[in-house]
């Protein structure tokens, strides 16, 4: 089984737990906290990372029984990707990929970071799986030592960092050499740039409006997702009719509180792939939904 070890984000030294329990380096001039369970390395300054934070941490506190697999959407063509392989999760949330690629897909470890106080959910809800680890860090800033893992997994998070290209970069460092890289995120379509508009007014507002908006969005579009099974609509809608209200509404939330979104080509992503090394590049786009690649790092 692998034994996560933490090092520094800011020298790569190694850190070990002192009598206080935190972690620190030799000389403590680093202290890092245990909360709740969960190691604390993330240091965010700027208003993007913080509002990040403010909002997945809502987010995944709030709505801790959604369980939609997207991971299920995002594997497809990729059996036996994950069994017995450890797996650095970029982004974990609340958690519910992280179990699904131990219980579902075989993975023998994951080591599930993020940047909010949602690692608090997924720890408790993750906690009896002894091979998952939780941590909250900067994906900018991994406490882990380069190439110690088989694959950088991250779905749906890159594109809602300060610099997502940076942040696909720090994560394909933590993978070993042959080891392999798997990503998605937001697809370049007409529909993601016109719900750019409406979040205009949206992602900057204080959570509680937020959920007030989702909510009525939610309720006034859901007849339309019900519909969509009997009538011609759009694929945003069919895709939603194989969920329940809960999941839609949740991710309605989400998509106009994030402070941060990004959107990319097949082209884009494949260089992405290119710049750092990584072979084998196989870059595919799901419906007008997201964007996938996957490459093997050929050091």
């Amino acid at each position: 089984m692998h034994n996560t070890i933490y090092t520094s984000p800011k020298t790569g030294e190694i850190l070990f737990l002192n009598e206080e329990d935190s972690y620190q380096n030799a000389d403590k001039s680093e202290i890092y906290r245990i909360k709740n369970g969960v190691p604390y390395f993330s240091n965010v300054t700027s208003f993007g990372e913080k509002e990040t934070q403010r909002v997945f941490g809502a987010e995944w506190q709030s709505f801790t029984d959604y369980d939609a697999d997207n991971l299920e959407k995002m594997s497809y063509g990729m059996e036996g990707f994950f069994k017995n392989q450890t797996v650095l999760e970029i982004g974990c949330g609340s958690g519910r990929h992280s179990r699904r690629l131990i219980n579902k897909y075989e993975a023998a470890f994951v080591e599930a970071i993020d940047l909010s106080d949602a690692v608090i959910v997924a720890k408790e809800l993750n906690g009896e799986i002894e091979n998952i680890n939780v941590t909250n860090a900067n994906v900018l800033e991994l406490p882990f030592s380069d190439e110690s893992y088989d694959i950088g997994f991250s779905l749906g998070v890159l594109m809602h960092t300060t610099d997502p290209k940076k942040a696909f970069e720090s994560m394909c460092k933590k993978v070993k050499g042959g080891g392999k890289a798997v990503i998605w995120v937001y697809a370049k379509t007409p529909r993601k740039y016109f719900m750019e508009f409406f979040r205009f007014f949206t992602k900057n507002s204080p959570t509680v409006i937020q959920k007030i908006i989702a909510s009525l969005l939610s309720y006034t579009l859901w007849p339309l997702v019900i519909l969509s099974n009997k009538i011609s609509l759009s694929n945003h809608f069919k895709e939603y009719a194989k969920y329940d209200f809960y999941v839609y509404k949740t991710d309605m939330y989400d998509r106009i509180s994030a402070p941060l979104i990004a959107f990319y080509s097949e082209k884009e992503i494949e260089k992405w792939f290119k710049d750092v090394g990584f072979d084998e590049i196989e870059v595919t786009t799901y419906g007008d939904f997201f964007v996938r690649g996957v490459g093997i790092n050929k050091k």
